[in-house]
Parts: C-alpha cells; structure tokens; sequence
C-alpha cells in the first residue's frame, strides 16, 4: 500500500510555531518525522519486492508442476493450475482450488508471505519504539525546563506523528471517548448517484479486438462469447473512457472471464452477463441499471492503492443471482444497491476496518436499499449496509473474524430486517449494535421488486 505522508518540513501542531519557547521541540518532532518516513518507506518498499521475488519463486514452481501433470494427464489439476498462476501473476492472490500437489506449493506460498508480513511488523514496531523513546526524552527535557505548556503541545504533536506513522506505532497512542457514540445516528434521505450522462459514439467493431477498450464508446447490442478478459482504459497513458453497453446485450463469461476496468467508467443499460467478473481498480466506477447478472462477480483490481472505496459499484433495479462479490472491505470498493433482488448469494463478511459501520448509515456509496433478498445467506456485517429491505427464507450468520485488524463496533447502531422465513444463526452481538426484525407487512412505503416481477421485466 502507498504510504503518505505530509512534507517533513511542515510544522505539527500550533504549539510548534512559538519559535521562542519551544525551538528544541520543533527541531525534535520534525527529526523524528523525517526518519520515520524514510525507514518506514523503506520497510515498505523492501516488503513489495520480496513478496515479488516470492511470487516469481512460487510462478517458476507451478509451471513445474504442470509439466508433471501434463505428464500424468491431469487435464483438470492443469486447469486450477492455470488459475492459480493467471491470479498470482495479476494479483499475488491464490485460488481455493484443493489439489493435493497445488495445495502443497500453495501453503509454502502462504507461509513465505505471511513471513514476509510479519518482518514488515517487526520492522514497523521498531521505528514506533524509537520514536516514542525518543519523543519521551524530549517532552522530558521541556518539562525539567518548566515549560509545562510546551511539553502538553509536545506530547500531543507526538502523538499525532505516532498515529501518522500508523500499524505498531498507533498503539502506543490512547483512545478518546466519543460522546457521539451512545446513540444511534438517525437516518437520513440518502444523495442520488449521479450517472453518465454522455453518449459515445456507437463502435459496431468495439469486439473485433476487444482486449483494450482505450477510447470512450456504444458498445451494439450483441449476444456475446467472451473467451478473452476485456480491459477498459490504461492509467499509464492517461485513457479514461466511457464504455456503454446498450440495451438488449447479452455477454456470456467462462470462468476466470473479466472485464477489467482498469481506468474508466462503465455503463450497461438492460443487460444481460453470465459468469463474467467485473474487476474495478482504483477510482473507476461501473453502473448498471436493469440489469440481469447471473453467477457473475465485483473485485477490486490492480496495484494502485489510496483512499477508501477505491472502486465504486451502482446497481439499481437489477436481478443479481447466485454470486456477487469476494474479498470485501472498506479500502477495495463500494457498492450502492437499490430496488434490486438478490437471490441464491452466500455473501462475504465486509470488513470495516478501523472504521466504525454507524458512520456509513447514511452514506450513498455504501448502502443497499429498497432490495429483496431470497434465500440468501448474511453475515452481520453486510446486514447492517441495508435500509428498508426485505429477507425471504435468508440465513443471518456471524461475521467472519479470521482476517485481522477489525476494530470491534463500539459506536450505537440499529438497523431493522423486514423477514419472513428467515433463520439466526448469529451467536452473539456486541452492546452497541442492535437487529431488530419485524414481519414483511409492517414495512411501508417501499417500493421493494419481487423475483417474479424482476424477471418478467428482463425477460428472463
């Protein structure tokens, strides 16, 4: 992940401009600034190369492997394969694929980069040691001073400086209390998402050659075979179309099969895809409006990493069956669902990181509204994106806990399911958090689809 950081030469803090009083502490703080930055950047650096180094390793010891089982004629074994080292290529990423051999290799993988992560905490823990270490002796020197104000600001600017720093460093800094969080906060009218409004001209070629879409265009209307992924836009050069898919499309993935916004937008308007993955990278955005999506998937992609939501999702009035998204959190991407039915998904915890979910309640890029959900299974987490939705034979679990660094949900949250036939299996909830289920018919004023109504609209 890109690190940034302010301009070392900035002061911190009001405190650290009364020149005359505090002078040591200014040249202090900005000292111990300027050599975090450098050796958690190189702490960083160093990590992105070894886990390149290991996944070139782990690459050259796939492709022998698949000579071996060419040799066996392990047809299906090669294909997981394949898909093993097209997603670590791409990514660093593994499949779930269960072959005794790739298995084997992949645990070893696993392993080595879990090794890897674990000397950049090392690594991140040391320079938060000499920083507080540090930090202690200067707001010791001020007060052996008498300058008891200055060291308050000292010891404040420090803090700061630690929770910049980030991982490690973060820790030593203590918790404030927020009065804002007794409550629940109220629910507000969420803002519309605006749409492309352009019309690019019609490319009645666009899948003649169909492996980078560079400029903005109309894909026509066309039953479609995808055998190859199609990527839209290039950051590098500095293309950021707009692709739109007119209505009555109807493209047909194969496994592993992705569109890839890689620098753009896409549009697709009563439309219909089959198993394809739409792989969205950083600040790109994809729309679609009646929409039928059948055992297709959202991702975040690519290597650039910056604010939260780096990719955006927007579905509105669309049919989204049997699979939706994997690898779901608050750094990858967003989503905006309304007047939609999702049926037959086992969904993913989301992970809220640090980040607590009563600050997304009225936020219009991380909410699910006015939608149906039919025989799917939820953890709590993904529960708490809905307003006003509707839960037909669904199972509510518990969130996956297994990926670390989850900050506990301490800020008061309420949300109501509107159920029928559904099934808890949620084990227990914390304090601050609150489901609350009433029956179907005392939900009013939404206007919620059906599956039925859904499919005689798209004609499926």
């Amino acid at each position: 992940m890109l690190r940034v950081f302010p301009n070392p030469g900035i002061l911190i803090g009001p405190a650290l401009l009364i020149l005359s009083s505090g002078l040591c502490a200014q040249e202090s703080i900005e000292s111990l600034k300027k050599a975090m930055v450098e050796q958690l950047d190189t702490a960083s650096t160093e990590t992105v190369f070894k886990k390149a180094e290991l996944a070139k390793k782990y690459v050259g010891a796939l492709d022998a492997l698949e000579k071996t089982l060419t040799a066996s004629g392990k047809l299906d074994q090669i294909l997981h394969l394949r898909e093993e080292r097209t997603m670590v290529q791409k990514s660093g990423e593994t499949t779930a694929h269960q072959d005794k051999e790739l298995a084997e290799l992949r645990d070893k993988y696993v392993k080595g980069l879990a090794a890897i992560d674990s000397g950049l905490t090392q690594a991140q823990a040391k320079v938060a040691a000499d920083i507080a270490a540090k930090g202690k002796a200067g707001e010791a020197a001020l007060t052996r001073a008498g300058k008891i104000e200055e060291a308050l600001a000292y010891r404040k600017n420090l803090q700061q400086l630690l929770l910049e720093a980030g991982g490690p460093a973060s820790s030593a800094v203590p918790f404030r209390e927020d009065p804002r969080t007794a409550a629940s906060p109220g629910l507000a009218q969420l803002e519309d998402i605006k749409l492309p409004t352009e019309t690019p001209p019609l490319d009645n070629n666009a899948f003649a050659n169909p492996d980078s879409w560079l400029e903005s265009l109309t894909v026509p209307a066309a039953k479609q075979k995808l055998k190859k992924s199609i990527h839209l836009g290039d950051r590098g050069k500095k293309k950021w179309p707009l692709i739109c898919v007119s209505p009555g499309s109807h493209w047909q993935g194969d496994d592993g099969i992705m569109v890839g916004i890689s620098a753009a937008r896409f549009a697709a308007t009563r439309s219909r895809f089959e198993k394809v993955v739409f792989d969205g990278e950083l600040d790109t955005y994809a729309y679609f409006m009646n929409c039928y999506l059948d055992e297709c998937r959202i991702q975040r992609g690519g290597v650039w990493w910056g604010w939260d939501m780096g990719a955006k999702f927007y579905f509105d009035n669309c049919l989204i069956k049997d699979s939706f998204t994997k690898g779901w959190d608050i750094v990858g991407y967003s989503i905006r669902i309304q007047k939609s039915v999702l049926t037959g998904i086992e969904f993913p915890t989301f992970y809220f990181g640090k980040k607590q979910p009563a600050e997304f309640i009225n936020h219009k890029w991380l909410r699910i509204v006015n939608c149906r959900f039919v025989k799917c299974t939820l953890p709590v987490n993904v529960l708490l994106m809905t307003r006003d939705c509707i839960f037909e034979d669904c199972t509510f679990v518990d969130n996956d806990s297994s990926k670390p660094n989850q900050a506990p949900i301490t800020s008061a949250i309420e949300t109501v399911l509107y159920t029928d036939r559904c099934r808890t299996r949620i084990s227990a909830l914390p304090a601050a958090l609150k489901l609350t289920e009433k029956p179907v018919n005392s939900l009013k004023g939404a206007d919620i689809p059906t599956l039925s109504s859904l499919e005689s609209l798209l004609g499926k």
